[in-house]
């Protein structure tokens, strides 16, 4: 059997033709005059034969709706902290983008950024001055000669091997430290900006392929706003928004039937995927789509996006293993304790504001450590997924603005 004899004979199983007389027509002659005669008044082909040429005014109206509902509305996250940290976001993509990158160099070393950062994180500096309480009272308590304690520990205070013993201790603790922060911006920081690129792509890519293989252009443009919602959704899942404030960005791009069961639904990005998927069925069923291996096609892009929304989910809803946690907090807690015993010896007084310093940069690690295992809240660490998704939506207006303006200028010809 040929693979023309093979498409004839899948073009008489798609116009419900039974099994034997499919088969009857043995000659691929007697096929083509079997699928020519039975297609007439089929629902499949009635579209392709009847194909409506639309007027300026259609193609006007229908350009105002789609600019309508992408309009741009405000964020659901809009606050004071909010509007700082987007200014953050602006001004280091500037600086990243900027092709003289080393006039940009002594900006990045800004005094008033690097005070930004140490001030920014409460949980260090809160522990960090609890830690020096601890140092002062070590060194009121070992470093006074007077006290019995002192006095012990003048005798056997041994800077050199004391400092060993605290040596043996930083080596793995700082190798784990090290280890948690790249694995971090690895397999979290990095590969959620990579993933959440790829739902954008895929979001692209499905407009691009319901412009070429969608016949109703009504249906194509649908396609391309439910792809802006989409995104907004997995923006808003991935900032756990709260349902009530749904409503401002999607009551333009969704119907109002399906904003309630949005609303509704428990995961909001897998409800917006069934409808992509529902849209799709629909226009291949009244045949508005050219043949199946089209409806594949995009029914794979819509498979892939549902496999990137699960890995993003999966970074921001897996925590680091509870024990290895704990017990490397346990070794940050013991290399504190026994840091002023080799401190005292060698620098006295002058122990608390170092140590308190050593204790903040540990401790400090260990918290950029935490802020990197969710890297899509509105920290200036975090991916500005709200403004990518901003330039998403942007960008979706002016493909479906171009879009219409092909069909216009080629119904209305030249």
């Amino acid at each position: 059997m040929n693979s023309t004899f093979r498409q004839q004979l899948c073009k008489l199983w798609l116009l419900n033709i039974p099994r034997k007389q499919m088969f009857a027509h043995a000659a691929p002659c007697k096929i083509r005059h079997h699928i020519r005669t039975s297609s007439k008044g089929h629902p499949r082909h009635m579209s392709r034969q009847h194909n409506t040429v639309w007027s300026g005014a259609q193609y006007a109206a229908l350009h105002q709706s789609v600019a309508q509902r992408l309009q741009r509305v405000p964020s659901p996250h809009e606050s004071e902290t909010y509007n700082n940290t987007v200014a953050v976001w602006n001004m280091r993509e500037k600086r990243y983008s900027d092709m003289d990158r080393k006039s940009n160099e002594f900006h990045m070393w800004s005094l008033r950024e690097i005070f930004q950062c140490v001030r920014g994180g409460r949980v260090p500096l809160v522990l960090s001055s609890i830690y020096g309480g601890y140092l002062i009272g070590a060194v009121m308590f070992l470093g006074l000669p007077s006290t019995s304690i002192g006095i012990m520990a003048t005798l056997l205070g041994d800077a050199q091997t004391l400092f060993n013993v605290a040596s043996v201790f930083a080596t793995p603790l700082f190798f784990m430290l090290s280890m948690r922060i790249n694995r971090a911006v690895k397999d979290r920081w990095w590969a959620g900006r990579q993933v959440f690129g790829r739902v954008l792509s895929g979001g692209l890519n499905l407009v691009n392929a319901a412009q070429l293989y969608i016949k109703d252009h009504v249906a194509a443009v649908e396609v391309g706003v439910l792809s802006v919602a989409l995104v907004r959704s997995v923006e808003c899942h991935l900032r756990d928004i709260s349902g009530d404030k749904y409503y401002p960005t999607f009551q333009h791009l969704l119907q109002p039937l399906h904003m309630e069961q949005l609303l509704m639904s428990q995961h909001k990005p897998h409800y917006m995927i069934e409808i992509l998927s529902q849209t799709l069925a629909d226009a291949f069923a009244r045949g508005d789509i050219h043949n199946v291996r089209c409806l594949i096609a995009m029914q794979q892009v819509i498979q892939d996006l549902v496999q990137d929304i699960e890995y993003l989910s999966r970074i921001r809803n897996t925590p680091e293993p509870w024990a290895y946690q704990k017990h490397l907090r346990f070794v940050i807690m013991i290399w504190l304790a026994f840091l002023p015993f080799c401190l005292i010896p060698s620098i006295g007084v002058a122990t608390v504001p170092i140590g308190m310093t050593f204790g903040y940069v540990v401790l400090k690690l260990d918290s950029v450590s935490v802020e990197l295992q969710n890297p899509f809240g509105l920290e200036y660490t975090d991916h500005n997924i709200c403004i990518l998704a901003d330039r998403f939506q942007s960008e979706m207006h002016e493909m479906l603005h171009r879009y219409l303006e092909r069909l216009s200028k080629s119904s209305t010809g030249p």
